[in-house]
């Protein structure tokens, strides 16, 4: 309904097949009764987990196959670099199924002007919009604004506040997760952006 230009296929299975090589749901599901006309990608490392940690497919070239095969177009993490010529090689793939895939893939960009006359966008400056003064500001601005505080409404939470004045002066947060916003923001992005701020 959305007209989306791609999904992401992930690391968990569907009924015991994994996602990014299940073809009922990429493309009997997707694909055919959807409508769905974009490009399919996994999310990176799930591909390879077809192969190591589902233990789908015996060798790296059959899962690739059973991933090209369900509709997935873009293979995110390194299995297809590493194993396509193998695959063909051995016949677990063939170069129709590269195409199609890579059709997919162009299909939307063509759709999204990558290859037409130079356009507004293709003269946008990143350097004139990121890490200016406003969009530092709006950065903080937007994680401020996301920021969910739990007021402790009937006293439900474990906090002694301070006797003197009443407030929380302090608190520890421990756990294997506490620095889990640092982890994904080096993982999904620079870590040091705009020099640090």
């Amino acid at each position: 309904e959305g007209k989306v230009s791609g999904l992401m296929c992930s690391y968990n299975s569907l009924n015991g097949v994994p996602s990014c090589a299940n073809r009922w749901l990429l493309t009997t599901l997707a694909r055919n009764t959807w409508g769905f006309d974009g490009y399919i990608t996994s999310d990176c490392g799930a591909e390879v987990d077809v192969w190591k940690s589902h233990h789908y497919k015996k060798t790296p070239e059959s899962s690739l196959a059973s991933i090209l095969n369900a509709g997935t177009d873009v293979d995110c993490g390194p299995l297809a670099q590493a194993f396509a010529a193998s695959a063909i090689r051995t016949k677990a793939i063939k170069e129709a199924d590269i195409d199609a895939a890579l059709r997919n893939q162009f299909r939307v960009r063509m759709k999204l002007g990558h290859f037409d006359p130079v356009g507004p966008f293709d003269t946008f400056s990143y350097a004139n919009v990121v890490c200016t003064d406003y969009s530092i500001r709006l950065a903080r601005q937007a994680a401020t604004e996301g920021t969910v505080l739990v007021k402790n409404v009937q006293k439900l939470l474990p906090f002694q506040p301070n006797r003197a004045n009443g407030n929380m002066d302090t608190f520890l947060v421990v756990g294997p997760t506490v620095k889990n916003s640092k982890a994904y923001a080096r993982y999904y992005a620079a870590s040091k952006v705009c020099n640090g701020d």
